[in-house]
């Protein structure tokens, strides 16, 4: 059903039990098949209309829509063709917010796999689906259940083929992220040599994840060198960070080695642009990353004696994740806790919107005083 909403922009509506009543209903194959059919279609038109549009609703009923059709296509054990359906979208979805949806269907479809005849492993959108998948499930704290299906998936891999180079960044970000650093290092650059040796046509490079393992690991000079590519840090900061082409990972992995080198001032001149640039940025990573960004913040505001301010954005960076990344949340403010900085995280004295309010505020207010803290 399509219908105006109060500011003119199309809502679309599907029944929240049209799944059960359809299996309920119609115990007719052939009829149920052409239900099915017609469901399919009818969320096509819907993404296609949708699709572009950057609107938060509209972003979010794209989502739920593409999860439907994905999950209709399964029912009709159209699993090739759920596969498409979501390793086109699933960073969409993953950006919507709707993670929970993706890990559902996500299982379904991994459950359903056998490693070494399923049909669908030779699509080659199965790659992309399933590193978001691995990557989703990792960010939400379950590694420990997807690892089982990453190493199936790699077994079934062959060694000299950009599936594989894309498998080694699979890895790398995994280890990276769980704090396995060495891995992460060895598992990119793995990949990152037999893309050279084979000179592999591939989108595929493992480098930036290796990056953020020798950062995290202590090499933050050699990791600076290339997330600067070349530039200078002084002519980076001259320019106007919203007209430039770098995204906010740009500047704030910038940020957070120099923070790490001990250079807290220029430091957080990075960090900041990086959190400014969040605030307009749609991408698949944004909570992910606005989560890094208060934490950095907070920690050179921290040493900088700026405690309110400092406890403000850290307890952002923990809330922010509370979804997104639920265990990154919890480990960051049990160490917080342990290091003194603890009133917020108790007493929720304010509002998530509140607090994100007065970062951005703080923000506005450090490009004016000329970005002294």
């Amino acid at each position: 059903e399509k219908s105006a909403g109060d500011d003119s922009m199309n809502r679309y509506e599907l029944h929240p039990i049209v799944r059960s009543f359809v299996r309920s209903e119609f115990k007719d194959d052939d009829e149920r098949t052409q239900v099915l059919l017609a469901l399919i279609a009818g969320c096509d038109q819907i993404i296609v209309d949708l699709r572009g549009s950057s609107c938060s609703t509209t972003s979010q009923t794209l989502a739920t829509r593409v999860i439907d059709k994905a999950e209709y296509q399964f029912e009709l054990d159209n699993v090739d063709e759920a596969v498409e359906t979501l390793a086109e979208s699933a960073r969409d979805v993953t950006a919507a917010g709707q993670q929970e949806s993706l890990v559902r269907i996500g299982r379904k479809l991994v459950e359903a796999t056998d490693w070494q005849t399923s049909p669908w492993l030779q699509n080659e959108k199965f790659e992309p689906f399933f590193r978001e998948f691995a990557r989703v499930m990792v960010e939400f704290g379950k590694s420990q259940e997807v690892m089982s299906q990453v190493n199936a998936f790699a077994e079934a891999t062959s060694r000299g083929t950009a599936r594989f180079i894309g498998l080694c960044d699979l890895l790398a970000y995994i280890h990276w992220f769980e704090g396995r650093h060495d891995k992460a290092i060895r598992c990119g650059e793995t990949g990152i040599k037999l893309k050279k040796s084979l000179n592999l046509d591939t989108h595929h490079d493992p480098a930036h994840n290796v990056a953020l393992a020798r950062r995290d690991s202590g090499h933050f000079k050699e990791a600076l060198e290339f997330f600067r590519y070349g530039q200078e840090l002084e002519e980076l900061l001259d320019a106007e960070h919203r007209s430039s082409s770098r995204g906010h990972a740009f500047y704030g992995n910038i940020g957070r080695c120099l923070q790490l080198a001990d250079r807290s001032d220029m430091a957080l001149r990075f960090l900041v642009r990086s959190f400014d640039l969040l605030q307009i940025d749609k991408g698949r990573d944004v909570k992910l990353n606005l989560g890094y960004a208060c934490l950095w913040i907070g920690e050179v505001l921290l040493r900088d004696k700026q405690s309110d301010s400092a406890v403000r954005f850290l307890t952002l960076a923990v809330r922010t994740w509370e979804e997104r990344a639920p265990q990154r949340s919890e480990e960051t403010a049990i160490r917080l806790r342990k290091a003194g900085v603890e009133t917020e995280f108790t007493e929720g004295s304010m509002h998530t919107s509140e607090l994100h309010q007065y970062c951005c505020n703080w923000v506005r207010e450090f490009f004016t005083r000329g970005e002294q803290v």
